[in-house]
């Protein structure tokens, strides 16, 4: 069993910043990987996003069998932390081959979209997935693991923030009017930067416990995790929430750039909406002082729903 810790904000930055560092690369496909593949790279919506529907469809599978791998993993440094040090380089290399456009036809530029997503949400699995599995073993205080999760969610928007500011004004400034070559050097220094946030989550964490895992089949466990209902009920909201996130991102750069006329607006967008998420992150953590843990995301939740169906009903306007 963790020991009761009382975690130093210093190491619930630290842990946040592994959330910083997943959030730039997870912001960008998010907010720009579908624009990027049409107006860039030069494949077809239609092409773009049967490519990416397909790629995350396996995630169903590849998450599961890395959680079971990191809760089996035993090093010197841990279970979970290892994989920040492992993952880190290699993530950040394959972020920049995602994003270099080949001089192929078109039949090869699909093909080397299709190796290069794959292998970038591959390595993306194989750091966030124990990487958010650290956060349960740092301390077995309910209260600060609390705090560290609240630190985490305001940091990953931090992450947010970073490309909402950066993206656009690299890519114009590093590609002199050359959009392919922009992303390339744009996405080769935030890499850089997710990079370092990794390590610096790695080396400023300590795990406090071990997780013991029966010597039982990575079978059992994926089967005994669809047993429990309230994994199921959370999972599902998750879903939903997650396909919100993704619609929203993804149709924002069009959306500005081709409703409202000015490509120059959508770091601004992107911006507000990533302030929005810090201020409300941290708000939690003072919240749940005096609301219950599922109220409160029954409020947001209603309050996401009702926000949105006010854009809706402006923009149609």
């Amino acid at each position: 069993m963790a020991t009761t810790t009382k975690l130093s904000t210093k190491e619930k930055i630290a842990y946040g910043l592994g959330d910083t560092g997943s959030n730039i690369v997870f912001q960008v496909v998010i907010a720009f990987m579908m624009f990027y593949y049409t107006d860039v790279f030069g494949i077809t919506a239609a092409e773009a996003g049967t490519l990416m529907l397909v790629v995350r469809a396996f995630d169903a599978i590849t998450d599961p069998l890395m959680g079971a791998l990191a809760d089996r993993t035993k090093s010197k440094w841990g279970q979970y932390r290892p994989y920040l040090l492992w993952m880190a380089i290699p993530f950040s290399l394959l972020t920049i081959i995602a994003f270099i456009t080949p001089d192929l036809s078109h039949s090869g530029k699909l093909i080397y979209a299709y190796i290069t997503y794959s292998l970038m949400m591959l390595a993306y699995t194989a750091i966030n997935i124990p990487y958010s599995a650290l956060g349960g073993i740092l301390t077995d205080d309910i209260q600060e693991r609390a705090s560290v999760q609240a630190w985490r969610f305001a940091m990953a928007k931090v992450g947010g923030l970073i490309i909402a500011l950066l993206t656009l004004p690299l890519v114009s400034y590093l590609g002199q009017g050359d959009e392919q070559l922009g992303f390339t050097l744009a996405m080769t220094i935030l890499s850089l930067i997710a990079m370092s946030c990794f390590l610096a989550c790695f080396a400023f964490t300590k795990e406090r416990a071990q997780v013991i895992v029966e010597k039982v089949s990575i079978k059992t466990d994926i089967f005994s995790v669809l047993k429990n209902d309230q994994w199921r009920i959370l999972a599902l909201v998750t879903f939903f929430l997650l396909i919100s996130v993704a619609m929203r991102g993804g149709v924002m750069p069009y959306y500005v750039t081709y409703y409202l006329g000015d490509e120059s607006l959508v770091s601004l967008f992107m911006t507000a909406s990533m302030i929005g998420g810090i201020v409300g992150a941290l708000s939690s953590n003072w919240m749940i002082k005096f609301v219950c843990k599922v109220k409160l995301m029954k409020l947001a939740c209603l309050g996401i729903a009702i926000t949105k169906d006010h854009r809706i009903f402006y923009t149609w306007r």
